[in-house]
Protein backbone atom coordinates (compact mmCIF):
# COMPACT_ATOMS: atom_id res chain seq x y z
CA UNK A 1 0.00 0.00 0.00
CA UNK A 2 1.50 3.03 -0.78
CA UNK A 3 1.48 5.70 1.69
CA UNK A 4 -0.46 9.15 1.63
CA UNK A 5 1.39 11.66 1.57
CA UNK A 6 -1.02 14.04 4.21
CA UNK A 7 -2.50 10.90 6.44
CA UNK A 8 -1.32 7.70 7.88
CA UNK A 9 -3.35 4.67 7.29
CA UNK A 10 -4.79 3.34 9.97
CA UNK A 11 -2.89 0.10 9.37
CA UNK A 12 0.23 0.71 7.93
CA UNK A 13 0.53 2.90 11.31
CA UNK A 14 -0.97 -0.52 13.69
CA UNK A 15 1.29 -2.95 11.71
CA UNK A 16 4.27 -0.23 12.62
CA UNK A 17 3.69 -0.01 15.76
CA UNK A 18 2.61 -4.06 16.15
CA UNK A 19 5.56 -4.78 14.42
CA UNK A 20 8.34 -2.18 16.22
CA UNK A 21 9.54 -0.84 12.23
CA UNK A 22 8.71 0.36 9.16
CA UNK A 23 6.61 -2.01 7.05
CA UNK A 24 7.73 -2.87 3.55
CA UNK A 25 4.10 -3.62 2.32
CA UNK A 26 0.60 -3.50 3.95
CA UNK A 27 -1.95 -4.49 1.67
CA UNK A 28 -5.46 -4.89 1.75
CA UNK A 29 -6.94 -8.29 0.82
CA UNK A 30 -10.43 -8.72 -0.48
CA UNK A 31 -13.30 -10.53 1.04
CA UNK A 32 -13.64 -9.45 4.55
CA UNK A 33 -17.29 -8.50 5.62
CA UNK A 34 -16.82 -7.92 8.93
CA UNK A 35 -12.94 -7.72 9.59
CA UNK A 36 -10.71 -6.26 7.44
CA UNK A 37 -7.44 -8.00 6.50
CA UNK A 38 -3.81 -7.01 5.28
CA UNK A 39 -0.61 -8.69 4.09
CA UNK A 40 1.90 -7.42 6.06
CA UNK A 41 5.63 -7.76 4.97
CA UNK A 42 8.73 -6.48 7.00
CA UNK A 43 12.57 -7.36 6.03
CA UNK A 44 11.18 -10.29 3.86
CA UNK A 45 8.59 -12.03 6.60
CA UNK A 46 5.05 -12.18 5.83
CA UNK A 47 2.06 -11.63 8.80
CA UNK A 48 -1.19 -11.06 8.84
CA UNK A 49 -2.99 -8.26 10.11
CA UNK A 50 -6.55 -7.84 11.05
CA UNK A 51 -9.15 -5.34 11.87
CA UNK A 52 -12.29 -5.94 13.66
CA UNK A 53 -15.13 -3.70 14.09
CA UNK A 54 -15.11 -1.15 16.94
CA UNK A 55 -17.60 -2.18 19.85
CA UNK A 56 -19.53 1.01 19.50
CA UNK A 57 -20.56 -0.60 15.77
CA UNK A 58 -20.78 -4.42 17.12
CA UNK A 59 -20.55 -5.02 20.70
CA UNK A 60 -19.81 -8.71 20.41
CA UNK A 61 -15.77 -8.52 21.06
CA UNK A 62 -14.78 -10.41 18.17
CA UNK A 63 -10.98 -9.46 18.30
CA UNK A 64 -10.74 -11.34 22.23
CA UNK A 65 -13.14 -14.40 21.10
CA UNK A 66 -10.97 -15.19 18.26
CA UNK A 67 -7.82 -14.10 19.94
CA UNK A 68 -9.13 -17.02 22.51
CA UNK A 69 -9.73 -18.86 20.07
CA UNK A 70 -6.47 -19.26 18.00
CA UNK A 71 -4.42 -19.28 21.63
CA UNK A 72 -6.48 -22.73 22.37
CA UNK A 73 -5.72 -23.66 18.92
CA UNK A 74 -2.22 -23.39 19.57
CA UNK A 75 -2.46 -24.67 23.23
CA UNK A 76 -3.57 -28.07 21.23
CA UNK A 77 -1.17 -28.40 19.04
CA UNK A 78 -2.90 -27.15 15.73
CA UNK A 79 -0.30 -26.08 13.59
CA UNK A 80 -2.72 -24.99 10.30
CA UNK A 81 -3.96 -21.74 11.97
CA UNK A 82 -1.93 -18.46 12.48
CA UNK A 83 -0.95 -17.63 16.00
CA UNK A 84 -1.37 -14.43 17.28
CA UNK A 85 1.91 -12.28 17.42
CA UNK A 86 0.53 -9.08 18.62
CA UNK A 87 -2.73 -7.24 19.91
CA UNK A 88 -3.75 -3.35 19.90
CA UNK A 89 -6.87 -3.37 21.87
CA UNK A 90 -7.14 0.34 21.54
CA UNK A 91 -7.36 0.16 17.68
CA UNK A 92 -8.82 -3.06 17.32
CA UNK A 93 -5.88 -4.83 15.63
CA UNK A 94 -4.14 -8.15 15.60
CA UNK A 95 -1.20 -9.28 14.25
CA UNK A 96 -0.82 -12.85 13.44
CA UNK A 97 1.50 -14.97 11.81
CA UNK A 98 0.89 -15.92 7.65
CA UNK A 99 -0.20 -18.84 6.47
CA UNK A 100 -0.16 -19.89 2.37
CA UNK A 101 -3.02 -21.18 1.40
CA UNK A 102 -6.14 -20.98 -1.05
CA UNK A 103 -8.68 -18.65 -0.53
CA UNK A 104 -12.20 -20.94 1.20
CA UNK A 105 -15.56 -20.38 -1.63
CA UNK A 106 -17.92 -21.24 0.86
Amino acid sequence: MNRPQHAVDPAVAAAEALLGGRADVVEPLAGGRNSRVYRVEIGGKLYALKRYPSLADDPRDRLATEVEALALMAARGLANVPRVIAVDREHNFTLLSWLDGARIAK
